[in-house]
């Protein structure tokens, strides 16, 4: 069985499932961003309670609660609702409030990437990276 290191060209979905497994049993979880702490600020700024957005996105407020305290983050679709109910843009949520618009391919990806699960995003980004480092641009 031959292994994948990093920087070697091999397939895209053997290096994929190569990190998945290395994130997995790593047992660390990165969260992207800090979406929990500016759904928090939008949330205070807002005037309205958990409870309020939860009922008017159609969310358990405990989902809410889990995203609030970085437990689990919001796929862009509940991004998105979160943001109209709060008054804010999502870019706001997701990149901050001086985010740049994204361009078609990338908010393809990120739509794509909202169907998958947390260890998979993760999975992602860090082939990404890898890509990245391999170009020289860290």
């Amino acid at each position: 069985m031959s292994s994948v290191r990093p920087g070697t060209h091999s397939s895209t979905g053997h290096q994929m499932a190569t990190v998945a497994v290395s994130l997995h049993e790593s047992s660390t979880r990165m969260l992207p961003s800090d979406i929990p702490a500016r759904l928090r600020a939008a949330l205070e700024r807002s005037g309205k309670t958990a409870r309020q957005v939860a009922d008017e996105i159609k969310v358990n407020e405990s989902t809410i609660s889990l995203w609030l305290s970085g437990g689990r983050n919001p796929r862009v679709g509940n991004l998105k609702k979160i943001a109209a109910a709060l008054g804010v843009e999502a870019s706001e949520l997701w990149e901050g409030p001086q985010a740049t618009p994204a361009t078609a391919p990338m908010q393809s990806v990120i739509d794509d990437m909202s169907a998958l699960d947390p260890t998979q995003q993760e999975a992602i980004a860090a082939m990404v990276r890898s890509i990245r480092e391999a170009a020289g641009k860290k």
